[in-house]
């Protein structure tokens, strides 16, 4: 028979201190490893961006650029989305995504 543990903290108390668990381990890592991750995404949606608007040539040869960018866009939101974030509009202001990058990948300010 399984019996439940006494305590179901992230902690245990001992007399010499607190000692942490392997849970509360293993949860540090992995919001560390989603920061991480969040912010690879944020890197590759600021280089598309640059790529995108330091393009000078036709406007017909720009469209292939977008694509790319509406790609990174949208790994970005959807690593955000995973990490609970589900308001876009901060980082569309903020890294000033384009409107038909932004169509692109279904969103809108």
């Amino acid at each position: 028979m399984v019996r439940l543990p006494k305590n179901l903290s992230n902690t245990l108390s001992f007399t010499s201190g607190v000692v942490k668990t392997g849970a509360s381990t293993l949860e540090t890592e992995l919001l560390g490893e989603k920061a991480y991750s969040l912010g690879l995404a944020a890197k590759s949606v600021e280089k598309a961006l640059a790529k995108l608007n330091a393009y000078k040539g036709a406007e017909s040869d720009r469209a292939r650029l977008v694509q790319p960018t509406a790609d990174a866009v949208h790994a970005f939101f959807i690593q955000r989305e995973m990490m609970g974030f589900t308001d876009h509009n901060h980082p569309i202001e903020y890294y000033k995504i384009p409107n038909d990058v932004l169509s692109r990948v279904g969103s809108k300010l």
